[in-house]
């Protein structure tokens, strides 16, 4: 019988998937017994089944032998995260949210309960611990979530494409002569509208981005690109993301059906490129991919959509060409 350290020894990349799976899946399909259809609830829940994080760190338990390290450093980062996300959380069963702001004019609070503290407490320490465990790692893809010295140009680079991307899509919506508006909701007082918007960037920095990406970027990836060239690394790597999505389309965080799976793994594939070539580029800044991944969600979510998509493949095509992604390379880090 082959022993579990034995399996992640010889599969590394393949138990860190299945790991991934397990978790998030495990948690995201039960959410609807506790959360019912309450969508906020749902949202509240939805960070202790933050998969990626979680195994990337078991995994290194596992196979590098790599103990987390709990000193001052880590209790301190663990206490700020800890802190900010059960803020958040509170905030959104007391005053209430939404998946957009048309909706979260007529939102209602959800109120106090049970299964609402102690979420929000799991939620909040499921993502502190990975956070804290990261800056104190002796990984070193997994240290990186830290700034570092960062040129300010990649910060421009984060903080504006998603923006410039979305602008251009309404730009072809008025050059082709469509009806359109840069708001979701015109009439939502601007309060509410800032209130949804701080919190939806810092939910989706803190538990989206910090789950996630620790795993994506911070351990499969630099991985991948052991063994491949970033083109196919990206490939691989979008697809797994893409499926990982899945839960979603069944227990109601997202109101499209499952069929809209097909998109998510081709879409995975087109967005892990651009994160791949930014990872790359920057030496494997960890933080600036979770920016990145933050802003490219939160500009659909306090915007209204446009087809920004097409000018993100078209961004994309033209960076595997003039990178020749194709290429195994050097890894700048």
């Amino acid at each position: 019988m082959i022993s579990v350290p034995s399996f992640t020894s010889k599969q590394p990349i393949l138990s860190f998937v299945l790991l991934t799976y397990f978790i998030t899946w495990g948690v995201w399909f039960s959410l609807p017994f506790f959360s019912g259809s309450d969508w906020t609830l749902l949202k509240v829940l939805m960070g202790i089944g933050m998969g990626p994080g979680l195994a990337a760190l078991i995994i290194n338990r596992l196979h590098n032998k790599q103990p987390i390290v709990i000193c001052r450093q880590w209790v301190v980062a663990f206490a700020k995260v800890f802190t900010l996300i059960v803020t958040i959380n509170i905030s959104s069963l007391f005053l209430g949210d939404a998946s957009n702001p048309t909706l979260f004019a007529d939102a209602t609070a959800q109120g106090g309960s049970i299964i609402g503290g102690i979420g929000s407490i799991l939620s909040a320490m499921v993502c502190a611990f990975i956070y804290a465990s990261c800056i104190t790692s002796k990984d070193i893809y997994l240290r990186n979530i830290h700034a570092g010295c960062v040129p300010v140009r990649w910060w421009c680079m984060v903080l504006l494409t998603p923006v410039l991307l979305h602008l251009l899509g309404y730009f072809f919506l008025w050059f082709t002569k469509q009806e359109f508006s840069i708001f979701i909701e015109p009439d939502l007082p601007f309060s509410s509208w800032v209130l949804y918007s701080v919190r939806s960037i810092l939910f989706t920095l803190l538990i989206v981005g910090i789950g996630e990406e620790v795993g994506w970027r911070g351990w499969m990836l630099p991985r991948l690109l052991q063994k491949y060239n970033p083109l196919k690394s990206s490939i691989i790597l979008g697809v797994v993301w893409g499926g990982w999505h899945l839960p979603l389309f069944f227990n109601g965080f997202y109101s499209h059906g499952p069929e809209s799976i097909i998109g998510y793994l081709l879409l995975g594939p087109v967005y892990a490129v651009l994160y791949t070539w930014l990872y790359i580029r920057t030496g494997g800044s960890l933080l600036l991919v979770i920016v990145l991944h933050t802003m490219m969600n939160s500009i659909d979510l306090i915007l209204a959509p446009s087809p920004s998509i097409v000018f993100v493949l078209l961004l994309v095509i033209t960076l595997v060409i003039t990178d020749k992604m194709w290429r195994t390379k050097d890894v700048y880090w």
